[in-house]
């Protein structure tokens, strides 16, 4: 048995798609996706993809990733997702529908996302400035240049 790149506490992110959660949307509200994705502002098609824009957040992808997926801006996925929070407490109706969404995006096939944060850089390395030397001096630059100009 071959030894894990990964510490033992590490477990990769498991997480559905956004395309796949896109088609359970389409599927459970009767839109195309491709109206989904459209310009379009009528409200079945905006409180649609609000509610992508959670059950994808909920899934940890960002606003850059979702708003690609949805044709959208970042900052109209941000705004997306607060309406949707605010919409899910005040309407039944669409509450419902983000639990179907979830439900659905749930037992949709995972893809694994490995995080970079485990193999985060170290900081910046410190040198005390007495110890500090100039990569090159004064003198050897201008002859440095002065030799590179004149040929």
């Amino acid at each position: 048995m071959s030894k894990s790149l990964w510490p033992d506490w590490y477990t990769p992110l498991r997480r559905p798609q956004v395309d796949a959660i896109i088609q359970q949307a389409s599927r459970l509200s009767g839109l195309m996706p491709a109206d989904i994705t459209s310009r379009s502002k009528r409200k079945a098609c905006v409180r649609v993809r609000q509610a992508i824009c959670l059950v994808a957040h909920e899934n940890r992808y960002g606003s850059i990733h979702i708003g690609r997926r949805l044709s959208r801006d970042h900052s109209t996925v941000i705004t997306a997702i607060a309406s949707a929070q605010e919409a899910e407490r005040r309407d039944p109706v669409f509450a419902r529908f983000v639990s179907a969404l979830r439900e659905a995006a749930r037992l949709l096939p995972t893809v694994t996302i490995q995080s970079k944060a485990v193999f985060a850089a170290p900081g910046p390395i410190i040198i005390p400035r007495d110890q500090r030397k100039p990569l090159i001096s004064g003198a050897l630059f201008s002859q440095a240049v002065t030799q590179h100009y004149a040929h």
